[in-house]
Protein backbone atom coordinates (compact mmCIF):
# COMPACT_ATOMS: atom_id res chain seq x y z
CA UNK A 1 0.00 0.00 0.00
CA UNK A 2 2.81 2.27 0.77
CA UNK A 3 3.99 2.09 -2.84
CA UNK A 4 1.27 2.87 -4.60
CA UNK A 5 1.07 5.83 -2.30
CA UNK A 6 4.31 6.76 -3.00
CA UNK A 7 3.45 6.23 -7.16
CA UNK A 8 0.75 8.60 -6.68
CA UNK A 9 2.33 11.24 -4.91
CA UNK A 10 5.44 11.30 -7.61
CA UNK A 11 2.42 11.70 -10.90
CA UNK A 12 2.11 14.72 -12.33
CA UNK A 13 -1.00 17.22 -12.39
CA UNK A 14 -3.48 16.36 -15.44
CA UNK A 15 -3.84 20.03 -15.73
CA UNK A 16 -0.77 21.52 -15.59
CA UNK A 17 1.69 19.22 -15.22
CA UNK A 18 3.30 20.21 -11.94
CA UNK A 19 4.36 17.52 -10.05
CA UNK A 20 1.63 17.12 -7.10
CA UNK A 21 -0.15 14.52 -5.11
CA UNK A 22 -2.32 12.49 -6.64
CA UNK A 23 -2.07 13.80 -10.12
CA UNK A 24 -4.30 16.77 -9.77
CA UNK A 25 -3.28 19.97 -8.04
CA UNK A 26 -5.92 21.14 -5.28
CA UNK A 27 -6.40 24.65 -7.69
CA UNK A 28 -7.08 22.46 -10.42
CA UNK A 29 -9.64 20.21 -8.98
CA UNK A 30 -11.12 23.87 -7.66
CA UNK A 31 -10.82 25.29 -11.62
CA UNK A 32 -12.24 21.87 -12.47
CA UNK A 33 -15.01 22.17 -10.10
CA UNK A 34 -15.81 25.73 -11.26
CA UNK A 35 -16.02 25.08 -15.10
CA UNK A 36 -18.83 22.23 -14.15
CA UNK A 37 -20.67 24.26 -11.65
CA UNK A 38 -20.81 27.33 -14.70
CA UNK A 39 -22.06 24.73 -17.19
CA UNK A 40 -24.60 23.84 -14.36
CA UNK A 41 -25.51 26.96 -13.65
CA UNK A 42 -26.13 27.83 -17.54
CA UNK A 43 -28.54 24.71 -18.06
CA UNK A 44 -30.32 26.03 -15.01
CA UNK A 45 -31.11 28.98 -16.74
CA UNK A 46 -31.06 27.60 -19.61
CA UNK A 47 -34.41 25.62 -18.68
CA UNK A 48 -35.99 28.79 -18.27
CA UNK A 49 -35.78 29.58 -22.07
CA UNK A 50 -36.69 27.07 -23.63
CA UNK A 51 -40.15 25.07 -24.61
CA UNK A 52 -39.61 21.85 -23.09
CA UNK A 53 -41.63 20.12 -24.95
CA UNK A 54 -39.84 20.98 -27.98
CA UNK A 55 -36.92 18.31 -28.07
CA UNK A 56 -35.04 20.09 -31.08
CA UNK A 57 -34.77 24.03 -28.75
CA UNK A 58 -33.72 21.68 -25.83
CA UNK A 59 -31.19 19.72 -27.92
CA UNK A 60 -30.05 23.46 -29.00
CA UNK A 61 -30.21 25.03 -25.80
CA UNK A 62 -27.87 22.14 -24.25
CA UNK A 63 -25.21 22.57 -26.93
CA UNK A 64 -25.11 25.82 -26.96
CA UNK A 65 -24.96 25.99 -23.09
CA UNK A 66 -22.25 22.62 -23.69
CA UNK A 67 -20.17 25.15 -25.14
Amino acid sequence: MADADAVRQTLACEDCGQQQDSGLREACGYRRRTEDLIVEAGMVAATWSVDLADQDAVASVTADVGS
